[in-house]
């Protein structure tokens, strides 16, 4: 059954996505507004060379309030067909973000909104 998870690489290192991404052989979705990152193994770039076509930067999930006030995502339907399409191949989803904490994260606004959606559960990583 898919499921959406739900990963804060804050404190992570790039090779713990990989086991998280090759253990659940899910796709992930980076859902940060811009996929770049002051430390440069987090940047998109250095993602996608680490993972290939298992990495997708789903920019419509990115918070353009990150700098602060509420969250506000890009274009979240535009992205939930992609979404849908990985849950159609039978393909769970991880969403990505700096944030260590799924609590105070916009990826909580991603996960629901995916969950009202589809039905599909939310794991938090």
């Amino acid at each position: 059954m898919c499921k959406i998870y739900s990963f804060g690489y804050g404190g992570k290192k790039p090779e713990d996505v990989v086991k998280l991404v090759d253990r659940t052989g899910a796709l992930l979705l980076d859902v940060r507004l811009s996929p770049n990152s002051r430390n440069p193994m987090w940047n998109g770039s250095s993602i996608k060379n680490l993972l290939g076509d298992r990495y997708i930067h789903a920019r419509g999930f990115g918070n353009e309030n990150y700098k602060g006030g509420p969250v506000k995502l890009h274009d979240p339907e535009m992205e939930l067909m992609c979404v849908q399409g990985a849950f159609t191949q039978g393909v769970s989803i991880i969403l990505m973000c700096v944030c260590k904490s799924h609590a105070r994260c916009h990826r909580k606004d991603v996960a629901e909104f995916i969950h009202e959606r589809t039905g599909k559960e939310i794991v938090i990583l």
